[in-house]
């Protein structure tokens, strides 16, 4: 049974006008392109010129607060480890490397140097076991990679130009301190790893404005916008002769390299069926957002949309008044027309990026924002499927873009198809000399569509 339910205020910060999204379709304010991250909010702080910043730091105190307190994640009687502690550092500890990247919010630079500050004789011996100052020295002296000199850490701080508006200040330092609250909580091998934050907390924000305030993270190579990029100009170097062609038969080089992007698609429904355990809904899942490290493995970032919901709500079955947030290319409808939702929002986005990794296109490459309301969001059109690819992957993207949000599976139920698939794939390209992964029972999804009834959407 479907229950709608208010969410708490804690989400609704403001946003800038040209990002917002009506709650009724006919009178929809779409933004001008459909690969930013934004937000809709049912209330407005009005922030006072006089120093933005300071009633900024103190909005996202109280917020911060109130969520912590009523937050089964972030109250976890978890015994920590000495690696688990926050290494704390300022602003002025850190030298920054290389650029490597910008949010709607944030810039991201390479850490070059982190030169930890002498402490006075008496605060050295109070501090000299202190498992925070143990992660501060650590991160110091392990900067860089020993033998390519490459930077391990990277911090995360604030844009300058948000000073021009007092608005989105208060969004920022909300999504920034939000995410360290998540990251710090949550563990999983496909999820970026942080390692400190601002010494002075969101106090930092006072006097330090857009640098108060920063994250120091796991440096990522490169994003899997990226990644797919490269994937599909290593595609068409294996595209079969003629005469395989003809006979349909796929390249041994090409069947690697789909099994490869499988196992990619498999470790991120991997993260997104962990957030969802933990009552997580992630809301922005897209290419820009996923990273590979320097293994190749690949890690989830940028927690800022990221939402806890009640544990007393079945999240994939009641729906949650909740404030429109994400990408609109890979955004659910629901979200687009300011409904409630749920975890399943994630699944609709998740398929969009299966698609994505598997046909190594953009999804509605070239539309408008209009045309993708009008197209996907009201028409319910999806891009064209590939018959070629295993019928069960085929269909769980078919059953997890469905415009109606009862007919999606879970997070968990993709993940484990695309776990068999993979096993299967990994037999065939290696030519079963190699299983990564031990196969296990597909139980009640043995025949995919058979467990879901849900129709074939149009194909574009």
């Amino acid at each position: 049974m479907s229950s709608e339910k208010e969410e708490n205020t804690v989400d609704t910060f403001p946003c800038s006008v040209h990002d917002s999204v009506s709650r009724h379709v006919d009178c929809v304010k779409i933004p001008d392109e459909i690969n930013g991250t934004f937000h809709t909010h049912s209330t407005r702080i009005d922030a006072p010129s006089s120093n933005p910043w300071l009633h900024a730091a103190n909005s996202c105190k109280r917020s911060v607060e109130k969520l912590v307190a009523s937050s089964k994640l972030f109250n976890k009687d978890d015994d920590k480890d000495e690696k688990d502690f926050m290494a704390l550092f300022d602003m002025n500890e850190i030298d920054l490397g290389q650029f490597l990247g910008k949010g709607q919010f944030s810039n991201v630079y390479a850490i070059e140097s982190l030169r930890v500050q002498p402490l006075s004789e008496e605060k050295e011996k109070e501090d000299l076991l202190s498992p925070e100052e143990h992660a501060r020295k650590f991160l110091a002296e392990n900067v860089k990679r020993k033998y390519t000199n490459k930077s391990r850490y990277a911090i995360k701080f604030l844009r300058e130009d948000l000073s021009r508006d007092p608005d989105l200040i208060v969004t920022a330092v909300h999504d920034l301190v939000l995410e360290a609250q998540f990251l710090s909580a949550l563990e999983h091998p496909n999820i970026i790893r942080i390692r400190g934050w601002g010494a002075a907390g969101a106090d930092g924000f006072i006097a330090g404005k857009n640098k108060g305030y920063f994250l120091v993270l796991d440096c990522l190579d490169e994003t899997l916008e990226t990644r797919i990029r490269k994937w599909a100009k290593e595609n068409k170097q294996y595209k079969p002769n003629l005469l395989d062609s003809f006979r349909k038969k796929i390249s041994p080089e090409s069947e690697k390299l789909f099994a490869d992007r499988l196992k990619v698609a498999h470790d991120i429904t991997a993260a997104m069926t962990y957030l969802h355990k933990q009552n997580v809904i992630y809301r922005d899942l897209k290419p820009e957002n996923l990273g590979f490290d320097v293994r190749g493995d690949i890690k989830l970032f940028d927690f800022g949309l990221a939402k806890e919901v009640p544990s007393d709500i079945d999240m994939n079955e009641d729906l949650y008044m909740m404030s429109g947030a994400g990408s609109l290319r890979y955004m659910a409808p629901e979200v687009v027309l300011g409904k409630p939702y749920n975890l399943k929002a994630d699944v609709y986005s998740a398929s969009l990026l299966l698609w994505e990794i598997l046909a190594l296109k953009i999804p509605y490459d070239g539309f408008t924002a209009n045309k993708l309301v009008q197209d996907v969001v009201m028409k319910g059109n999806r891009p064209k499927l590939n018959s070629k690819w295993p019928s069960a992957i085929v269909d769980i993207i078919d059953m997890g873009w469905d415009n109606d949000i009862s007919e999606r599976p879970t997070m968990e139920i993709m993940h484990n198809v695309v776990r068999y698939n993979l096993t299967t794939k990994y037999d065939i390209a290696l030519g079963g000399a190699k299983k990564p992964l031990k196969r296990r029972s597909m139980g009640s999804i043995g025949t995919v569509r058979s467990a879901f009834a849900a129709p074939r959407a149009a194909s574009i």
